[in-house]
């Protein structure tokens, strides 16, 4: 996982976090760190599909920047499965991550982190491999 339950307490507060842990309850006082990190794992997770296109997953160094980008979905995760609308900032705050993410997986954001197996990290478009072709030309005519 790419953040943890304190982080997003640090991020959003206590009250939020609670109120959005343990919709049921308005006595509660404290959030329900079990849900806090499961929607943290599902976060991490969906950032992964993006991140396997460059980066070796799981990172095992998080930058800030992907700390952020897994609190901000956790968020919205947290209020869309609750008794709670995701609120505007939270919808386009989860906006904003996926794009930013999209640019990673474009390769138009690099993070720096160690490349996916096979060392440079895969582009867009016709490329030259140098391997002999298995058919060749003359072979094609006719067809």
């Amino acid at each position: 996982m790419y953040a943890t339950a304190q982080d997003l307490i640090d991020r959003f507060g206590v009250k939020e976090m609670t109120r959005l842990s343990v919709p049921g309850d308005r006595s509660a006082e404290q959030p329900d760190t079990d849900v806090l990190e499961r929607v943290i794992a599902d976060a991490s997770s969906f950032c992964d599909g993006y991140l396997r296109a460059r980066y070796r997953v799981p990172v095992e160094s998080p930058t800030r920047d992907l700390v952020q980008a897994v609190c901000h979905l956790a968020r919205h995760e947290l209020a869309n499965q609750g008794a709670v609308d995701p609120t505007q900032q939270m919808t386009e705050s989860r906006a904003d991550t996926i794009r930013w993410l999209e640019q990673i997986a474009s390769n138009r954001i690099d993070l720096g982190l160690p490349k996916a197996a096979g060392g440079e990290a895969p582009t867009r478009g016709a490329s030259y491999s140098g391997r002999q072709a298995k058919i060749q030309r003359d072979e094609l005519a006719g067809l």
